[in-house]
């Protein structure tokens, strides 16, 4: 099956505007090139559910756009390139941002970065934008839902607020193991709201928020609130234990 992997030269000469999209510049496509090619890029794959100038990529956002790429050993990994339009001179704060999340076993895999560029873990999966529950097992929702919640626990511990989990929609993979994608709005400066910010989501005001009130967790939204205002009270691991109780998750 042919697959459209190409060498970064190539890249360079035929598809300079992925490189510095969208202003399509050689001098800003070259600062890309050369920092992809010193931390051992050696090809883009052209393959995702995006397209621009007919050409698909795994994402856009307003300050980058996501690509798969090869390293020199064969594996395929995903890189964020900074766009030339971005409201941030780099993307370095958002890998250490990253790299801070991994020590505690959250978001993907970071392998290295340049000014411009990241290099991490490819997650296979869908958005959970587009993750129906209804349509799994109830003990597998449940099983996703802890470890989601478990993740944003290890990232208020360690004070790190995600900043975008109150509508984690392009923010969360759901395939082998849900991951959380994305630290370009994090913050090490404000409290943390990662554990309150998806429950809400999930429980209250998400597309299935009806569905897991009332066949899952089997709590209304007034009592949800509550739940979370006492973890917010105590914001500790035994806060965080009740709220698993409460919500008929501690034994997943």
């Amino acid at each position: 099956m042919y697959r459209p992997i190409f060498k970064l030269n190539k890249i360079l000469e035929n598809y300079l505007f992925l490189l510095s999209y969208p202003e399509e510049t050689r001098q800003e496509a070259e600062k890309r090139f050369e920092e992809l090619r010193k931390i051992g890029v050696e090809a883009l794959i052209l393959e995702g559910p995006i397209e621009i100038k007919n050409i698909k990529i795994i994402g856009k956002g307003h300050a980058s756009l996501v690509i798969k790429g090869m390293l020199m050993g064969g594996e395929e990994v995903a890189i964020k390139i900074l766009r030339t339009d971005a409201d941030r001179p780099s993307l370095e704060r958002e890998a250490e941002l990253l790299r801070l999340a991994n020590v505690v076993g959250v978001g993907p895999k970071l392998y290295s970065y340049a000014k411009h560029v990241i290099v991490m873990e490819l997650v296979e999966g869908i958005r959970m934008g587009e993750w129906d529950p209804t349509m799994y097992k109830k003990d597998d929702v449940m099983c996703i839902v802890r470890e989601l919640l478990e993740q944003c626990r290890r990232l208020d511990v360690i004070n790190l607020d995600h900043g975008e989990l109150s509508n984690p929609a392009k923010h969360v993979i759901i395939g082998e193991r849900p991951v959380i994608l994305d630290f370009e709005s994090a913050s090490l400066n404000r409290r943390p709201s990662n554990v309150t910010s998806l429950a809400q989501y999930l429980f209250i005001s998400g597309p299935f928020s009806d569905y897991f009130r009332k066949y899952l967790i089997r709590k209304s939204k007034e009592e949800i609130i509550d739940i979370l205002r006492r973890y917010k009270r105590g914001f500790n691991d035994e806060a965080f234990e009740d709220l698993l109780r409460s919500f008929n998750l501690l034994y997943y």
